[in-house]
């Protein structure tokens, strides 16, 4: 479980550098189109470039219990039967996440054979597709290894399930 945390702490990292590159980009370019008449060449190709590449927090927001829930309706139900809603749930996601990373790989595969490149600046595109790949069977992993504190926690209420990731604490202490 220390690599998984590893892992997501890069992915976080990687994201966030994107973000902050993205949003530097950006608004280079509008300052550079409006005041000088001179956009960035590829700015929008370079912002999907950067978008791809924020993609891979999901890991690191599932494990630390970040994302956003709605929970209008189960929060309602008894804590079993919540339980069991969230264990679908995530099932479920697993499932979608795996596939999608599965789904990515091959279109990667597929953009290295032909050499698909992003039409403007002529970089690869196959590099960010491994990237989000490898991001979303990653997710896949750290939605199971919640899905095991959630049901280890079942007693208590779906927020609080997972505020300290005991699961992966109790994993790295062996």
């Amino acid at each position: 479980m220390k690599a998984l945390r590893i892992v997501t702490k890069i992915f976080v990292y990687i994201a966030m550098a994107a973000s902050l590159f993205m949003l530097g980009l950006v608004f280079l370019d509008v300052i550079l189109r409006i005041f000088f008449r001179a956009p960035i060449v590829g700015a929008t190709e370079l912002s999907q470039m950067a978008m791809v590449c924020i993609l891979p927090a999901m890991g690191g927001v599932i494990l630390e219990n970040r994302n956003t829930k709605v929970d209008v309706l189960v929060e309602k139900f008894p804590p079993k039967l919540a339980l069991g809603v969230d264990v679908v749930t995530l099932v479920i996601s697993i499932a979608y996440c795996a596939l999608l990373g599965w789904q990515t790989i091959e279109s990667s595969i597929f953009s290295k054979e032909f050499k698909v490149v992003y039409s403007l600046l002529r970089v690869p595109e196959w590099p960010f597709l491994v990237l989000l790949g490898c991001a979303f069977f990653v997710a896949a992993i750290a939605t199971f290894v919640f899905m095991i504190n959630r049901i280890r926690t079942r007693n208590q209420p779906a927020e609080e399930h997972m505020p300290e990731l005991d699961i992966l604490e109790e994993a790295d202490d062996k």
